[in-house]
């Protein structure tokens, strides 16, 4: 071991060290970027800080792994130095087949770490697209699938929906029986709505307790309003759970392209105008953007 010791802060090792430094530190530096990329947050100075430590850590970690790796494949081929000196051949060769492992074993680490860091960037890329509570698409990957719906239907020239969804009196619920009811009736709720959409649709919480549903390849109006009304129909049985029932219903605002607007932002906006339009008659009720009239010449 003696030789280990010698070896412990050898050129070899301090430019390795070196190496898993620099490389944890840039990973530091250009995390911030990365994820704002997927979820909003504010990038000050001292996330830049936190991240740079962080980063600055796992380059040791790394290190102290590799190194505890290289020590314990360099003990046995260490052991027998002196009888390689020797001229024992058998020995020599024993030496030659170590030295082998170790640059395996050193293979086999790196390939790890690589695959390690794909899965953690595919998991936070999962993370960064889905609602933690219910398990359904955000607001970014509604968004995303939305704008690729919207050129495809615009190609193929076919018309398309957006569903804005509120509950109705969901304060209430919060506000007598807290914000863990407030999330059981909010699964609850996005369970019921899966039911309603089609294999095709996408079923987003946008956030609180809004949901969009956007509806692709209409063959005719009256596929929206069937949807609409499947929805309603999901909110006239009660929701139970701890003991509870609790009554409620949802607003329902639809948007359709490309009568309502040609661009995500535009059509949310006017099927978020149609929902407090629906909210004002009481709600549990679903109201078009546009005019009854106007949509029927689409049919």
């Amino acid at each position: 071991m003696s030789f280990l010791k010698r070896i412990r802060f050898s050129g070899l090792m301090k430019q390795l060290l070196y190496l898993m430094v620099i490389v944890g530190i840039i990973m530091g530096i250009t995390f911030p970027y990365f994820i704002s990329g997927f979820v909003v947050i504010e990038i000050n100075y001292s996330f830049r800080i936190a991240c740079i430590t962080a980063g600055f850590i796992v380059g040791l970690i790394n290190f102290i792994t590799i190194k505890k790796t290289l020590e314990r494949s360099l003990h046995p081929i260490i052991s027998n130095a002196e009888e390689i000196s020797k001229g024992k051949f058998d020995t020599q060769l024993k030496y030659r087949s170590e030295s082998n492992d170790i640059f395996s074993q050193l293979s086999k680490s790196i390939v790890s770490m690589a695959k390690s860091l794909e899965e953690m960037h595919e998991e936070l890329k999962k993370q960064a697209n889905i609602d933690f509570l219910t398990g359904l698409p955000n607001r970014f990957l509604f968004k995303d699938r939305l704008d690729k719906a919207l050129d495809n239907a615009c190609c193929k020239r076919e018309i398309l929906a957006v569903f804005f969804l509120d509950l109705d009196r969901f304060k209430y619920v919060n506000d007598t029986l807290g914000h863990t009811a407030g999330d059981e009736l909010l699964r609850s709720v996005a369970s019921r709505l899966k039911v309603c959409a089609r294999e095709e649709d996408t079923l987003a919480r946008m956030g609180g307790d809004e949901f969009n549903l956007l509806i692709t390849k209409i063959n005719q109006v009256q596929t929206v309003r069937d949807i609409a009304k499947r929805i309603l129909e999901q909110f006239e049985r009660p929701f139970t759970f701890t003991g509870h029932k609790l009554d409620i219903s949802v607003s329902i605002g639809i948007a359709i392209y490309p009568l309502d607007g040609e661009d995500a932002e535009t059509i949310i906006k006017n099927a978020d105008i149609a929902m407090y339009r629906a909210k004002k008659q009481e709600g549990s009720n679903y109201q078009l953007y546009c005019m009854e009239g106007v949509l029927d010449k689409v049919k």
